[in-house]
């Protein structure tokens, strides 16, 4: 049984807020609750869900969070019309908030916003917040932290697409796991963004495309067997003409491969397969940098939807991480046209990193 869902999500920091709201409808329960979420890691087991429920799509999915879990991140990304500007906001519970480096913290409360102005970037972080509430209602879910901020304003998000996992649509009893132990959710696909935000005494104001997930495991993300918990990935979210759409290629360490592909229109979901998705990244000779992406996602009766990233500004470059915007084309097999748009994307490929001189792994 298919059920309609809500999601939405508020990152608070003092004197910053990030607001996304998704446009469908979930049965959720009456009451309200709230999660506090301790500072520091807990001993014992850390207890995952990956099975998906009638309420709380982008709530958390962990308790007790130990040091060896990744943990759980909530991550919003928004691009402009233009691709002039492009903000990404990440909201880490997690002993090692990276995806580059081995970290080890007793602290697991942090955020980061980044922000591009064409050539120039903009970061702030906040690191080791004494308290994270998550409240979860019939309104969605919010995340409330108590640490203050360099970058001020707010970002609204409104939500244009439906919520969905890696092969279907958001719904109760899918499995969520992308990989063993790593669990994932895009409650907000694309949406209508409304930028405001002072950095210093410089304003940035603009409108575009907006995006939403949670990412969560309760298993560590380095470990001295298998190196990092997924060794390359290609993701990219983008509008182009009536569609949304998003992408996600993963290769575990373990061997595990998914691809997953996702279009709606005017608030319907077109397709979520995860079968004939195929996204081929092109490299620039010799320096081996993304240059552009290629992406092919089967519809079904719908047809084929194809689509080109190129890459334009880049917000994130280290070890073998990179994440930026582009100009997206391209269009349903069916169409005598091509349409235009923009998009955000990171490829990661994991390096070769030094053992942790200690702790368990």
């Amino acid at each position: 049984m298919r059920l309609p869902v809500k999601s939405s999500a508020l990152l608070a920091a003092i004197g910053f807020l990030l607001v996304g709201a998704a446009s469908a409808s979930l049965s959720v329960d009456s009451q309200a609750s709230v999660v506090v979420i301790p500072p520091a890691v807990s001993n014992g087991l850390t207890e995952a869900q990956f099975i998906s429920s009638t309420h709380g799509l982008d709530g958390p999915k962990l308790s007790n969070i130990n040091s060896t879990a990744f943990g759980e991140v909530w991550y919003f990304n928004t691009v402009s019309e233009d691709g002039k500007y492009s903000v990404v906001a990440f909201f880490w519970a997690s002993p090692s908030p990276s995806l580059t480096a081995q970290l080890q913290n007793e602290k697991i409360l942090s955020a980061q916003v980044i922000v591009r102005e064409d050539d120039d970037i903009y970061s702030a972080n906040s690191v080791f917040a004494e308290t994270a509430e998550i409240f979860t209602s019939a309104k969605g879910t919010s995340v409330n932290f108590s640490s203050p901020f360099e970058i001020t304003g707010s970002i609204i998000l409104e939500s244009v697409a439906p919520a969905h996992y890696k092969c279907s649509s958001a719904e109760a009893g899918v499995d969520t796991q992308i990989l063993p132990n790593f669990g994932w959710v895009n409650a907000i696909p694309d949406a209508q963004t409304t930028v405001d935000l002072k950095i210093n005494a410089k304003n940035i104001k603009f409108k575009g495309i907006g995006y939403h997930d949670l990412a969560w495991s309760n298993a560590p993300f380095f470990s001295k067997a298998k190196g990092s918990l997924f060794t390359e990935y290609q993701w990219a979210h983008g509008r182009i003409g009536p569609y949304s759409v998003v992408w996600l290629v993963i290769t575990g360490s373990d061997g595990t491969n998914l691809t997953s592909g996702y279009v709606s229109m005017d608030g319907k979901v077109l397709g979520a397969p995860c079968s004939n998705v195929s996204v081929t990244p092109q490299f620039n000779t010799p320096t081996r940098q993304i240059r552009r992406f290629f992406a092919q996602i089967d519809l079904g009766h719908e047809g084929t939807l194809y689509a080109q990233l190129d890459v334009g500004g880049i917000l994130i470059n280290d070890a073998g991480f990179v994440a930026g915007s582009g100009g997206l084309s391209g269009g349903l097999s069916s169409e005598a046209f091509e349409h235009t748009g923009v998009a955000s994307f990171e490829y990661y490929r994991s390096v070769q990193l030094p053992e942790m001189p200690s702790g368990p792994q």
